[in-house]
């Protein structure tokens, strides 16, 4: 297991944990299929708008913007 799937891993507990950093952070690796991860522009939403109900100003503009594309 390399560094990258390490991080990925740590992102993914903390994502289940609700921590709206990681939140956001996955939204992005989904949204441009980053980090090892398909592009799933309905999960990076659903993580973005996460995010966001957390107070993730990050995750806030992710699903505003996903939003105003149309996506």
């Amino acid at each position: 297991m390399g560094e990258e799937d390490e991080h990925l891993a740590l992102l993914m507990v903390r994502g289940a944990e609700g921590d709206p950093a990681a939140l956001a952070q996955l939204g992005d690796y989904y949204y441009y299929g980053g980090g090892g991860l398909p592009r799933d522009q309905p999960r990076a939403f659903n993580y973005y708008e996460n995010a966001a109900a957390r107070g993730h100003a990050g995750g806030m503009v992710g699903a505003a913007n996903m939003l105003i594309k149309g996506a």
